[in-house]
């Protein structure tokens, strides 16, 4: 499994245990993945984050119908990629017409493989 940095295989490792059993749901763990970066995971607020780790960085948005990333603190590249987790976690719609540079390309890329049991 790709991971950015030692850091993001330790976060991923803090997540999977936090959510125990939720961990091996496929939709949870593709989250769980990508909260885990380290530019994300630092933003985490584990006290709201019963239903995933990225709820606690969104809001939902009326108009749009879906979660939308809101955290302060998320840049143009992590507010995509909590996009990204955010679909693969509940089935929004997302674009994937962005360009991260190559080591978020891989998270996404290893995200999507998770979420399809590709490599889990």
């Amino acid at each position: 499994m790709y991971f950015v940095d030692e850091k993001h295989q330790k976060n991923f490792d803090a997540l999977a245990n936090f959510y125990g059993k939720k961990q091996t749901d496929i939709h949870y763990r593709s989250s769980i993945y990508i909260a885990s970066v380290p530019d994300i995971y630092y933003l985490l607020d584990l006290k709201t984050a019963e239903f995933g780790p990225l709820i606690s960085l969104s809001t939902y948005d009326e108009e749009k119908k879906m979660r939308v990333p809101s955290a302060a603190g998320l840049t143009g590249s992590t507010s995509q990629l909590v996009r990204i987790g955010l679909s693969l976690f509940r089935g929004d719609p997302v674009s994937l017409d962005f360009q991260f540079g190559e080591e978020f390309n891989r998270v996404v890329i290893q995200a999507m493989k998770v979420r399809l049991k590709l490599d889990y």
